[in-house]
C-alpha cells in the first residue's frame, strides 16, 4: 500500500508510543531489532506493510500481540474521534489487524495534522 511519507511516520509515531506505553523503551526496541531481523521490517515501513507487522508482532509476543494490536486501532480511532465529523468504525473482532489499520488510511491525513 502506497501511503505518503506524513501518514506513515505519523502511523510510526502511533504505534511507538502504544509499544512504550505498554511494554517500555528497551523492549520496544528489542521489537523493533527482531522486526528487522526476522522479517527484514524497519520501522519506518509498518504504515505500508501492517500485514508483515503484525505477523512479527504476534511472532514476538505471541497472545500479548492482541493487547498492542487493539491498542494501536483504540489509539487510532481516538485520534480520529477528534477530527469534526469523521467517523471511524467499531473495533471489529472478525477483521484483521491490518485491514483495520489500511480501512483508516484515507483519514490519516486528517489525524496526522491535528
Amino acid at each position: 500500500m502506497e501511503i505518503p511519507a506524513k501518514e506513515a511516520d505519523c502511523v510510526f509515531k502511533i504505534v511507538d508510543n502504544v509499544l512504550k506505553q505498554v511494554v517500555g523503551e528497551k523492549a520496544t526496541l528489542l521489537i523493533y531489532k527482531y522486526m528487522e531481523s526476522r522479517y527484514s521490517l524497519r520501522p519506518s515501513e509498518f504504515a505500508t506493510k501492517f500485514d508483515v507487522f503484525s505477523k512479527g508482532l504476534e511472532g514476538f509476543l505471541s497472545s500479548g500481540a492482541l493487547i498492542i494490536e487493539r491498542k494501536i486501532i483504540e489509539e487510532i480511532h481516538s485520534k480520529g474521534s477528534t477530527v469534526g465529523g469523521i467517523k471511524y468504525a467499531k473495533l471489529n473482532a472478525e477483521r484483521s489487524f491490518a485491514s483495520q489499520v489500511v480501512f483508516t488510511m484515507p483519514k490519516m491525513q486528517a489525524i496526522c495534522f491535528l
